[in-house]
């Protein structure tokens, strides 16, 4: 594997990989390594170490000069049947010897044929803006992780009309490719990717959404990544119940996905819910009974419980309670105490220790808070009062490198937040904040496969939706 580096946003990274065992074939990976906008991390790199594979198959460590480096790798394979297959893992290090920038592509096959990646390499700990970004700005869109492809970027407002635009973010070369529009205009739609393992890729169901005046879509959407395509969009289904749109939706551990909530075409928050299956057995089936009351912009995070696997429902109320919480094998709801009134554009994240945090938002009174509530796993809530050093709300929360992380929205001046609150998940202690290019009420983070965290969509000052797309390093 060769590397050569150049003056620009990219960096020529070219992996060659002899397979002997193969007749005596090789395959080139060509590797283009692509750095944020404004933010090149290998100016300050005094080496880097290349691998392929965790733990690796191959590596080399070279210097680096004036932001400049070349390596060679080659590989052999294991002899029999075996294939090879991994991440190509770029980092850089600094004059202290710490790797403090780093990326990785997903894993692939190393195969003898030619093909061509891109690796992102970030600062670790931190957000760097990727070059070009949406096409327009659009509100209310859904964005959807896709296995094996990258985040599906749909539907959504634009310049005060409900939009077709799709594009995708592609996980292996970091391009933002123009997909197929929609069928019909869709604002206020949501999503779930879904794995399908015997498929080169995953796929995408969108639900509900439709035009800015008009009645919501009942059409269950798939949305297939079929190579040699820009994507095809198709009906799975038609009911009465998807109608809707800025709904919730969450994946249970069965492998089906609740949709709770969100306002009907007559412009009311709903009490109803559904049960959606995924193909190929896909299938459409209303709850057990309604929620407790009609809820939009509230959250539904998988929880387990003692009547097993279930999802707890919190805000997103005018009145009746903060809380409740679904029931997988009954398809039924129950009452749930959160101690608290309700409260939207909040975030709540399942903790890696089982417990349930609930952050920020606004309870209608105070425009953003600095408080949240955590329940145990037993479901046992108890509030913190100040668990932010400042409110927000409207903000978007991920787990990445064993941190918490609590990004844009806006604050007790109802002005957007072009930061992070970095959080330690075990002790709920503020570590640090890092900045964000642009702030953005109502975005989305993606996680991708490389590892990185994709946040996109949203409106900044003004109301103006958000064409820039920014990574996150863990």
């Amino acid at each position: 594997m060769t590397s050569r580096r150049r003056h620009s946003p990219l960096l020529g990274l070219i992996a060659a990989f002899a397979l002997a065992a193969c007749g005596g074939k090789q395959g080139t990976i060509s590797v283009s390594i692509l750095v944020p906008v404004g933010d090149d991390p290998f100016v300050d790199a005094t080496k880097v170490r290349v691998r392929v594979g965790d733990p690796p198959l191959a590596e080399q460590t070279v210097a680096v000069s004036g932001g400049h480096f070349a390596a060679e790798l080659k590989l052999e394979p294991p002899g029999g049947n075996t294939a090879l297959a991994g991440a190509v893992i770029v980092e850089a290090f600094d004059a202290s010897g710490q790797v403090f920038a780093r990326g990785r592509t997903p894993i692939v096959g190393i195969v003898t044929t030619d093909y061509a990646l891109v690796v992102w390499v970030g600062r670790i700990g931190r957000a760097g803006v990727l070059p070009g970004g949406l096409t327009r700005g659009r509100d209310r869109l859904c964005a959807v992780a896709v296995p094996r492809v990258g985040a599906l970027l749909a539907g959504g407002v634009a310049d005060g009309a409900a939009v077709t635009d799709a594009e995708v973010h592609d996980g292996f070369y970091h391009a933002l490719v123009k997909a197929t529009p929609l069928p019909s205009p869709r604002a206020g739609v949501v999503g779930i990717g879904y794995d399908r393992p015997d498929q080169l890729s995953g796929a995408a169901l969108l639900v509900g959404g439709g035009p800015q005046d008009g009645a919501p879509s009942s059409e269950l959407t798939l949305f297939d990544p079929r190579p040699g395509t820009a994507g095809v969009w198709s009906a799975l289904q038609t009911h009465d119940t998807l109608a809707r749109s800025d709904a919730t939706i969450a994946r249970l551990r069965d492998g089906s996905f609740l949709l709770s909530g969100g306002i009907g075409g007559d412009g009311k928050p709903l009490a109803s819910a559904t049960v959606i299956v995924p193909p190929p057995h896909v299938s459409v089936t209303a709850t057990q009974g309604a929620m407790a009351t009609p809820r939009a912009g509230h959250t539904a995070t998988p929880v387990q419980l003692p009547q097993g696997d279930g999802l707890l429902l919190f805000g997103g109320s005018a009145a009746g309670p903060a809380a409740e919480v679904y029931l997988a094998a009954t398809r039924s709801f129950a009452p749930q105490d959160a101690k608290t009134g309700s409260r939207s554009l909040h975030t709540a994240t399942a903790l890696p220790d089982g417990r349930l945090l609930i952050v920020g938002g606004s309870d209608g009174k105070t425009p953003a808070l600095a408080s949240g509530m955590v329940f145990d796993p037993g479901l046992a809530p108890t509030a913190l009062a100040a668990l932010l050093p400042a409110p927000r709300a409207g903000h978007i929360a991920f787990l990445a490198g064993g941190e918490l992380l609590l990004c844009g929205g806006y604050g007790a001046d109802r002005k957007t937040l072009p930061s992070c609150d970095v959080l330690d998940p075990a002790t709920l202690e503020v570590r640090r904040a890092i900045p964000l290019a642009v702030g953005r009420l109502g975005g989305t983070a993606i996680p991708l496969e490389s590892g990185d965290i994709l946040l996109a969509g949203g409106v900044g000052e003004g109301g103006v939706p958000v064409t820039t797309l920014e990574l996150y390093t863990p």
